[in-house]
């Protein structure tokens, strides 16, 4: 679990290897702890296994995340999941450029 650095965006994984991104922003605001829960904003599954990690990348070219996994494999995506690839993989990416992405793998759950 990480937030990023504004802490308006809570990013989860669980131990299906689905990863979920929250709106926080007016989350528990207030002195009661009562109220809705968080929006879910985007997720999907993005591992074969459980979510052991996960780390915000606040970068020029966007919002990214890294997650790593029980199913041996770190990958990046962008904040709304959209898989950048796989660390270790033959062909690198540019976070620049979208056009190097591996988007395939992306298998969207639900958005807003």
């Amino acid at each position: 679990m990480t937030t990023d650095t504004k802490s308006n965006r809570l990013i989860c994984g669980d131990t299906a290897g689905y990863i979920a991104v929250y709106d926080i922003r007016t989350f528990c605001t207030s002195s009661t702890l009562k109220g809705p829960t968080p929006k879910r904003l985007t997720a999907w599954h993005g591992h074969s296994s459980a979510v052991t990690g996960l780390e915000f990348v606040d970068h020029e070219a966007g919002m990214f995340l890294v997650s790593c996994s029980a199913d041996c494999t770190i990958r990046m995506w962008n904040i709304h999941g959209h898989f950048v690839g796989t660390f270790g993989q033959d062909a690198a990416w540019v976070l620049s450029d979208r056009s190097t992405f591996k988007q395939w793998y992306q298998r969207r759950v639900r958005g807003p």
